[in-house]
């Protein structure tokens, strides 16, 4: 024992060995936290696994800022959010829950309600309507513009939903709700897609005009 002891202190200067490596986790708080970024609609899962801070050293994704990363939010949400289950028509609580009346196509329905999403706390579909007909940039944004005439109601769906003009019943599907209140505005696709062009008009003169300018020249 006494010549280990020996052996121990001429390799290690008589302090003995070092100390055991921290186990796998600790010696994780000096990497510094990504921001939690939370959408405002639950999202579709994903199959992934995802990488422990340890991994991302000296990686890109250590370096990168996600916070200025040139994606649009709300419209990944949009086609990323998850598809609320429709109520139930069985009793809950003492009461029985009405059927919804529905019109559109499921998808398109959930779709459109899945839009709608941007506008809650926000603009009721009266406020949307009266938005629309004033042009008004200080209540819809460039990206409400673009939804909303992507998500127009057709000329199909229009006469379908017109017997609901009338007499809507309380438990009609929201986004029937919501066709119900915009179909009053005349010439309603054309009015927003008008209205999108005008409010790209001043960006795709600008890329137009860098294109331009940042071309070769040659001499003829």
């Amino acid at each position: 024992s006494d010549v280990y002891k020996r052996q121990i202190n001429a390799e290690y200067g008589g302090g003995g060995p070092p100390p055991p490596p921290p186990p796998p986790g600790k010696g994780a708080s000096n990497t510094p936290q990504k921001p939690t970024i939370k959408p405002s609609v639950k999202m579709r899962q994903f199959n992934w696994t995802k990488l422990n801070y340890n991994k991302t050293r000296n990686t890109i994704w250590e370096q990168i800022d996600e916070t200025k990363v040139p994606l649009s939010g709300s419209e990944l949400e949009a086609y990323f959010a998850t598809n609320e289950a429709a109520p139930s028509s069985s009793p809950r609580h003492g009461k029985r829950v009405k059927n919804i009346v529905s019109v559109l196509e499921r998808n398109r329905a959930n779709n459109i309600a899945i839009m709608l999403c941007r506008f809650k706390d926000r603009l009721g579909f009266e406020d949307i309507k009266r938005a629309i007909l004033n042009l008004d940039e200080n209540r819809l944004t460039k990206d409400d513009v673009h939804y909303l005439h992507q998500y127009a109601p057709t000329q199909e769906e229009i006469e379908l939903l017109k017997p609901f003009t009338v007499n809507a019943p309380p438990n009609l599907g929201v986004a029937e709700k919501f066709f119900v209140v915009l179909m009053s505005i005349p010439f309603l696709t054309e009015r927003l897609g008008c209205w999108e062009v005008m409010l790209n008009f001043v960006t795709k003169i600008e890329a137009v005009s860098y294109t331009h300018l940042t071309l070769p020249t040659k001499r003829i």
